[in-house]
């Protein structure tokens, strides 16, 4: 009896098996649905770029410090990238290797898409793609991250003063964040994302200094809404040899 046992339950088991096969063959790996997507342009030594998705040309036109509204595409690790004006391609994440080649545009996700220089400084168009948290805080809450898109700078520390304000040890909100976050206090998830940080709602100087150097080398106002989530963006300057602007991304 127990030998019968025994092979009744093997070929339970390997009809479980062929089952389960038969479904990862079969099944499609990404869901049927969108995600939304927006491009900021900041890269200043590139010319207008336009925006594809797979087969399809997303946006068009868009020049230095251009934002676009939110874009519907499929879902999937797709390829995506720029464009020149000719239409030909300055990048593609086809080219890529590793997490950078695999961004995964999840169902009913938003995205923002920065076409930002490389590290070299040159004219040269590179592609990050941050996903972005549309769900409120509660009432009197602010969460913020930072994305240092500056190739011509060096690792920077930033800090929220109160307007007209000193900098200190008190109101140090990041340290030692290089271009394209590399480093510092930017604690990221293993997606490569800068994470969110709680900050309290109100109107800040944003201080911009070299790493351990108390020189400002920027500074600008904003302020921070209640109930909000910010990508705050480093921008360079037109040269790209400097920062030259803060950009505070609405991301709900």
């Amino acid at each position: 009896m127990t030998r019968l046992f025994l092979h009744a339950l093997a070929v339970l088991l390997l009809v479980v098996t062929l089952h389960a096969c038969d479904l990862l063959e079969t099944s499609d790996p990404y869901p049927e649905g969108t995600a939304s997507v927006r491009v900021v342009h900041i890269a200043p030594l590139a010319s207008s770029v336009n925006y594809f998705h797979l087969e399809d040309v997303i946006f068009t036109g868009l020049n230095f410090g251009d934002i676009t509204e939110y874009a519907d595409v499929q879902v999937g690790r797709n390829i995506d990238g720029f464009l020149d004006e000719a239409g030909d391609t300055l990048i593609s994440r086809e080219g890529m290797s590793g997490n950078l080649a695999k961004r995964f545009f999840d169902y009913e996700r938003n995205f923002t898409v920065f076409a930002l220089h490389g590290p070299s400084g040159s004219g040269n168009v590179h592609i990050r793609s941050m996903e972005v948290e549309p769900t409120p805080n509660a009432e009197g809450n602010v969460r913020m991250r930072v994305l240092h898109a500056v190739s011509g700078a060096p690792a920077v520390d930033i800090y929220l003063t109160e307007p007209g304000g000193s900098i200190s040890a008190e109101n140090l909100f990041q340290f030692e964040i290089g271009f394209n976050n590399q480093g510092g206090s930017s604690t990221a998830s293993p997606a490569g994302m800068p994470l969110y940080l709680a900050v309290e709602p109100g109107t800040y100087d944003v201080k911009v200094t070299a790493h351990e150097d108390n020189a400002v080398i920027f500074s600008q106002e904003v302020t921070l809404q209640s109930s909000g989530n910010y990508t705050m963006v480093l921008v360079p300057t037109e040269a790209n040899d400097g920062v030259g602007s803060v950009l505070l991304l609405p991301d709900n």
